[in-house]
């Protein structure tokens, strides 16, 4: 169904949506909610495509996307009981929905720069359809699997959905590159035309990367799955494609610390062997000059090391914020750096982020909000490192929760020089992972809160 889909969309768009709705439509019919939320996954990678941005009618918000994700919602609600969670999940769910909420709401003071730099006449409708209903739709994922799917047998659907997502996604990618690239060996110009054909940046592509590989790769240690390999194969070949140092440099440490914390150390040597012998083919060249530009130097280095982030964004936004103690303590609302003094002055890029996710967070909902970030992903992933310890007798669940904490690690890291905390399609993978590992946790009662055991 997915190979189909993606190859569909590709040739007709219309058509790749009507099976897409057609699926949904028949998983209403038969109640079976883990499907509804594969469909979901499905759609994560390719939300930037024209076909699921189509506003049906002309009314507002009234998109493929938006549809198919509040049918899934009301599949679930019709079909299914909720099952209790911890308050640490619960407080999640409710903090990031608020956080989110009030940050758009917050826009709306603002609502004309913002369109004056997307070159949009959004009214207050139109926007918060847009920019507070989508984001949240893909947090959504995180709330169903959480509540709802419990059983080991969908957990596993659910992550074997992730393989095939991603690995529709390397399709895609792997075919604009092999049949509409006309230069192949220009990997920037590359990117960019991978780019505009999902509507993304390709370091945001690159995302779903960082994220997945180490799951897959938890995966293959304890199964050997056609379609893991598959995905395995076929994602670090895109990689490679996607030309982003980010993603080379942080995929290489995820993997060394997922061996390492997974008690494998012993694998680490012909790993790196062979990982740095396929890097010297798969990398190109350029790539490694730019992996390598201005480390000579040091920190001193830092704005070339940066990809001139540094002089030509986070400065000049860091000094003004400063300057506002009770602007940088509570943020001015998401998107707020087009309304900054640096933006409209032009002593930075005309950018709609600063390319560093905790730098967004304090100008988008202030130090107030970035802690709170923080402490909560700090306590979910401690939460799922104690579970992991007591999980002696199956080897794939305490690999796959480590897995886990790694590609959140990963993407923590690879947040200095972009992405974003608030809910978005580049990091949906994350909430999905972290709702998973969680349901697992659900599967030994005896490593959760007591409010879950004593119902």
């Amino acid at each position: 169904m997915v190979a189909i889909i993606t190859m569909v969309d590709i040739i007709n768009p219309i058509a790749g949506m009507i099976m897409v709705v057609g699926c949904v439509t028949l998983l209403v019919i038969i109640k079976e909610p883990v499907y509804g939320v594969i469909v979901l996954i499905l759609m994560i990678p390719f939300v930037g495509l024209p076909n699921l941005n189509i506003q049906l009618g002309g009314i507002p918000g009234f998109k493929p996307q938006n549809i198919i994700s509040i049918l899934v919602l009301i599949l679930f609600v019709t079909s299914r009981k909720p099952e209790p969670i911890g308050k640490l999940e619960k407080s999640f769910c409710i903090i990031i929905f608020a956080i989110l909420v009030l940050s758009n709401l917050r826009t709306l003071t603002f609502l004309h720069n913002f369109n004056a730099f997307a070159i949009e006449n959004l009214d207050t409708i139109r926007y918060l359809l847009s920019y507070l209903l989508k984001p949240a739709l893909f947090f959504l994922m995180f709330v169903l699997i959480i509540y709802y799917i419990r059983s080991e047998k969908n957990i596993l659907t659910v992550f074997y959905g992730i393989f095939a997502s991603v690995t529709a996604l390397s399709i895609f990618i792997i075919i604009n590159y092999v049949f509409f690239v006309q230069n192949k060996t220009d990997f920037e110009m590359v990117r960019n035309q991978i780019g505009k054909s999902l509507n993304m940046h390709g370091n945001d592509i690159a995302d779903f990367y960082i994220i997945t590989i180490p799951v897959t790769i938890a995966f293959l240690l304890n199964k050997k799955s056609f379609l893991i390999k598959c995905s395995l194969v076929l994602s670090l070949a895109t990689v490679a494609i996607l030309y982003s140092r980010t993603a080379y440099l942080v995929i290489a440490l995820c993997t060394i610390i997922f061996f390492i914390i997974s008690g494998r150390k012993n694998r680490l040597p012909p790993l790196l062997f062979f990982g740095t012998c396929a890097g010297v083919f798969l990398i190109p060249r350029s790539m490694i000059n730019r992996i390598m530009m201005g480390l000579s130097g040091g920190m001193s280095n830092m704005n070339d090391i940066t990809a001139g982030r540094t002089k030509d964004i986070w400065q000049p936004l860091i000094d003004e914020y400063i300057s506002k103690p009770l602007v940088m303590l509570f943020g001015s609302g998401r998107y707020s750096i087009v309304q900054t003094d640096a933006f409209i002055s032009g002593k930075i890029l005309k950018v709609g982020h600063p390319h560093n996710m905790y730098i967004e967070m304090v100008l988008d909902a202030g130090l107030i909000g970035l802690v709170i970030y923080i402490l909560f992903y700090t306590k979910l992933l401690k939460k799922l490192a104690g579970v992991a310890n007591e999980l002696y007798e199956n080897r794939l669940h305490k690999d796959i929760i480590y897995a886990i904490i790694v590609a959140s690690i990963g993407y923590f890291i690879s947040g200095l020089s972009g992405r974003s905390l608030f809910p978005a399609a580049t990091n949906a993978y994350i909430q999905v992972l972290l709702a998973l590992g969680f349901t697992i946790s659900y599967l030994y009662p005896q490593n959760n809160d007591q409010s879950i055991n004593e119902k």
